[in-house]
Order: structure tokens, then sequence, then C-alpha cells
């Protein structure tokens, strides 16, 4: 016998399965990863200690016994419970016992004496707000954690060390908001994006590290990290919110711009572009006074809308180290919309406009890549002043013409779109 992927449904409400050691629902289990209670943990919670409250592997609560600081939470459970130590005002240590796949939203919220915790290696998930306002020192998340959820240790404000391994998938909103002790820190190399507030108010963090995997540094991410000296951002972050370094050392301003290591955020419109600047970022100079943009050698991309409007910008230069331009990066410049030759070829031999409108086009030889809208004059597609991520929630944005100028996105497109309440100088006529 064999169970379905979707024997339950194709969502992921099933948490866990009360099942007998190697049969078809146990095989299930472990291929689908959901926690599993079996004989195995029944009978280790036979006779276990009745301060703890245990129903199917699931620690729901425990009470409190009389001077004791330091627990181990019983072998057999599998999930400790939402709620089930919070506000503890005794307990100095936890030892939490391999089998442990998951900590529950506020288990351990407001045990305000908790200076230590031991995870297993078995953890997969820690809920929100698990270790809110803990006097925890030191965290070492083990290695197969996948996710911790939002302000799951906010306010640990004696929390001097957090280690997490690169199976870490997801840190989700302000997960470390005001651990003001915490001096370092160095993130997974799978996380996706750096979260909103993720370390807000991480007042004595000096030196991050972003290893090579991240893609996004949200918005306020690090504000508020008045210590903040040393920033590594590596190469694959495409975008860096505006306001995600916000309050630091290291939001001031360089040569006209602000630059957070080697990655351009906002410019002040009319500075040329400083040397050693690797990445270029969304709307940096967009509607800037810039008349001409040297773009310097080392620089590897261009982002989304970066020159955008910039109404006087009439010359571009742009080096073969440039391997990515975004989207309308030179929308609406006098520069590209005056170009009268067939082809515009930049970079690393990006064709970044096209100026034909024959029924068939010969894509010059060397072009390396087509970019994005390239053909946009041609083929009538979406609006040059809509941002990708736009692009990416709006159907409104991604399938219609954009004929004609107006002062702000369409009405039957803003219920839809991301980028609804953005002002954008051209929209459509839907």
């Amino acid at each position: 016998t064999k169970l379905h992927r979707f024997a339950f449904g194709s969502s992921n409400s099933l948490k866990i399965i009360t099942t007998v050691t190697g049969s078809a629902a146990h095989q299930f289990a472990q291929e689908q990863g959901i926690m599993c209670y079996t004989e195995r943990e029944a009978n280790l919670l036979r006779g276990c200690n009745p301060s703890f409250f245990i129903e199917y592997g699931i620690l729901k609560k425990y009470t409190q016994e009389f001077n004791v600081r330091d627990i181990m939470v019983p072998e057999g459970v599998i999930r400790i419970g939402n709620h089930a130590f919070e506000q503890n005002k005794q307990l100095v240590s936890v030892v939490i016992p391999e089998g442990v796949v998951e900590i529950g939203s506020y288990a351990f919220n407001g045990c305000r004496n908790l200076q230590r915790v031991y995870l297993p290696s078995s953890l997969k998930r820690i809920g929100r707000f698990a270790f809110r306002d803990c006097p925890l020192i030191d965290v070492i998340l083990p290695q197969g954690i996948e996710v911790v959820e939002k302000n799951a240790f906010q306010g640990c404000t004696s929390l001097r060390r957090f280690y997490m391994p690169d199976s870490l998938q997801r840190l989700e909103n302000e997960a470390l908001r005001d651990c003001m002790s915490l001096t370092e820190l160095r993130f997974s190399a799978k996380l996706e994006h750096i979260s909103d507030g993720v370390c807000n108010g991480c007042s004595s963090i000096r030196q991050i590290v972003i290893p090579e995997g991240p893609e996004y540094i949200q918005q306020n991410a690090f504000r508020g990290c008045s210590s903040l000296t040393e920033a590594y951002i590596p190469d694959s972050v495409l975008e860096i919110a505006g306001n995600a370094f916000a309050d630091t050392p290291l939001f001031r301003m360089t040569a006209g711009h602000y630059i957070v290591g080697r990655f351009l955020i906002r410019a002040d419109g009319y500075s040329p572009i400083p040397v050693g600047v690797r990445r270029i970022g969304p709307r940096a100079f967009e509607r800037g006074g810039l008349r001409i943009a040297v773009i310097p050698e080392g620089v590897i991309s261009i982002g989304d809308n970066a020159f955008a409007n910039c109404g006087v910008l009439t010359d571009v230069i742009i080096p073969k180290t440039v391997t990515e331009i975004g989207v309308d990066a030179f929308a609406y410049t006098p520069w590209l919309t005056r170009r009268t030759e067939p082809y515009t070829i930049a970079g690393a031999n990006i064709l970044m406009h096209a100026n034909v409108m024959q029924p068939e086009v010969n894509i010059p030889v060397g072009v390396r890549v087509i970019g994005p809208a390239a053909f946009a004059r041609r083929c009538g597609s979406p609006p040059q002043s809509a941002s990708s991520a736009c692009r990416r929630a709006c159907p409104a944005c991604s399938t219609a013409h954009f004929p004609t100028a107006t002062s702000s996105n369409p009405l039957s497109c803003r219920p839809r779109c991301a980028a609804s309440t953005a002002t954008f100088s051209t929209a459509a006529r839907i």
C-alpha cells in the first residue's frame, strides 16, 4: 500500500500523522516532511513527569514545579506546542531532545530568566514570537533547520551570538529585532532575501556577512544598527531597499550617492558614478539631472528604471563588464528615445532596444542577451514605467498595450497591482 502525495489534499494543513513505524502512512510522512507520532514516541512518553501535558507527541503545556529552574523536555515529544512555556518566570535552561521537529508560536515567549536553550538536530522550524523577550546569551541553530518565523527572537537583549547554518531558507520579518547585544552576524546562503526589519534596532552589531545567494535586502532590514560599520554585500543581491540601512553609519553619502558595500542604492541624480561600484540599484538615478552617464569598468548590473525619466541624459557609456541591464533602465531618456539605428547594443553585447518595424527581424551576430522589453515598441508590450515587481503581480500590467501616457496607473489595474500606490510617468489606456 502506498499513499499518493495528494492523498490528504494539496494544501500544507496536515501537520502530524499518528501511525505505526514502517507503515505506508509512516513512509508518506517521512517523504512529505510531516511530523509523525508512532509507538516509539508513545512508549518513551509512558510514565513521564505529569508536569508535562502531552498529547500525541505534542507538549501542550508545562506546569511549573516548585524550585525547578532547569528542565529536560521528555523524549518522545515531537513538537513544542504554542504557548507551552509562555511567561514562565523560573526557567533558566531548557534541553530539547532529539526528535522534536518544531517549536510552536509563543512557546517560550516572555520567559524572562531563560538564558540557555539546547536545540536538537531534528529541529526544522521555530514559530513566531517563540523566544521573544528571553535573556538568551547564545543561540546555535542546528544544521537542518529551515524556517525561523517572524519576531522569533525579538527583544532578546542579552543575545551575543546567533549562528544560522546554510540549511536555513527563511528568516522572517523582525526575527532578531532589538537584539541589542548582538555584535556580528552571518546569514544563510539559502535565504532568498534579507527580510523586513530582521535586525532592526540591533544597536551593537558591528559586522554583517551575507554570502552569495540572497537577492534582496528589504525595508528596514538593518535600520537603527548604530554600530554597523562593515557589511559584506554579495553580487547575488539585486536590490536593496532605500531605507534598509537607515540610521546606521553605512547610510551616508559617498561622492553624492548612498552606497553600501559596492552597491549604489540611491544617487543625487547629478554626480558621476564612483569607481568601485559593482551594482547600480533600481531607480538609483530616476528623474535625475544627469547629462552624461559614464558607467565605470567593474559595474556588472544596472537595475530596473535606474536612469528612467532622466530628461537631459543624452550620452551613456556602458562598459563590457555590464552583463545585466534591468527593465526600463534608460526609459524616457533622450539617449534612448532619439536613437535611430536599428539596434542598440551595450555592455556585454546586450541588445537593449530595437528600432525596427519589419515583420521579421534578424538578431545581430554577437548578441549574447536580449534585454527586457527590447522589442516593446514593436510588439505593444507592457508599460515601460511599471516596475518588474508590478508586472509579476498584475495581470493587467503584464498583458495590456500602453499607447498613451497618463499620470498614474489605470484604475482597473490598481486592485491587482503591487505598485498600485506608485505614480508612473506612463500607464495604460484599458
